[in-house]
């Protein structure tokens, strides 16, 4: 199965996940940053990043009920 880009859907060679030219468009860089996080350390880091976004948003609702 060839590969293809994450950015326009069309074949790239070898283990490129970008054209340069996507790239460019997408990041502004011609070669895509590389992410140096495991998968496992991917998944903590977004739990982390709901539990906050849920906290933040019962404290703003706890806010908004002293106001009335």
């Amino acid at each position: 199965m060839k590969r293809k880009c994450l950015y326009c859907y069309e074949a790239v060679d070898g283990a490129q996940d970008f054209h340069e030219k996507c790239s460019m468009e997408f990041f502004g860089t011609p070669t895509p940053p590389v992410i140096e996080y495991s998968l496992d350390q991917m998944d903590e880091l977004a739990k982390n990043v709901v539990l906050v976004a849920l906290l933040l948003e019962s404290n703003c609702l706890a806010d908004k009920e002293q106001l009335f």
